[in-house]
């Protein structure tokens, strides 16, 4: 049995901004194993059994704003709360997950310029409920990031586009994933790119 619903409601402040909120549910619940346990449940022969139910629900929201120089501004952000439940002969797991994401970026489309940059934060965490196993698998993640990214127009067929990102992880630290790529449109149904 599966039950999934996703309304959206879409609001607009003025002519150059709109706001879209939203939220779904995904329920699902299944039942597998043994035919005879299925039908009939257990009658000391047909036991065995795995039944799974999960729970996820999403709440996201976006604004976005064009300014009189072209450029838009968008802020965004997603919260996801997700409960799994599985349970066979003499093994139970039931564990919830809390995550959510958070933008807000700026991006303006110049002459030869197509640029945007911005920050996020994201956020997972998860809890497993103690059911007497010996691994218990809770984490707790936070990460903050800001990135920036420009395509360049060279001439009417070449194109460079360059930027990166810097994220800083609870875990693991501070990262850098910088890119650099060159792109040659031969006409309008060939094109070659190059990066790293």
């Amino acid at each position: 049995r599966r039950i999934v619903i996703n309304p959206k409601i879409f609001i607009y402040p003025s002519k150059n901004s709109y706001i879209i909120l939203g939220y779904s549910n995904t329920y699902e619940s299944k039942l597998g194993g043994d035919i005879d346990y299925i039908k009939n449940g257990d009658d000391g022969y047909h036991r065995y059994y795995e039944q799974n139910i999960s729970d996820r629900n999403v709440i996201q929201a976006k604004y976005s704003t064009t300014f009189s120089n072209k450029g838009v501004m968008i802020i965004q952000n997603s919260v996801s709360v997700f409960n799994r439940h599985i349970k066979l002969p003499g093994y139970s797991f039931d564990g919830n997950q809390l995550s959510s994401f958070s933008e807000i970026n700026y991006s303006r489309l110049a002459k030869r310029h197509d640029y945007v940059f911005g920050i996020t934060v994201s956020t997972d965490k998860f809890t497993q409920k103690d059911n007497g196993s010996r691994y218990i698998l809770n984490q707790d993640y936070n990460s903050y990031g800001i990135f920036a990214q420009d395509n360049y127009k060279v001439t009417q067929k070449l194109f460079v586009e360059a930027g990166g990102r810097l994220d800083n992880n609870n875990k693991y630290g501070i990262f850098a994933l910088p890119k650099l790529s060159l792109l040659y449109k031969f006409n309008n149904k060939l094109t070659s790119r190059i990066g790293g």
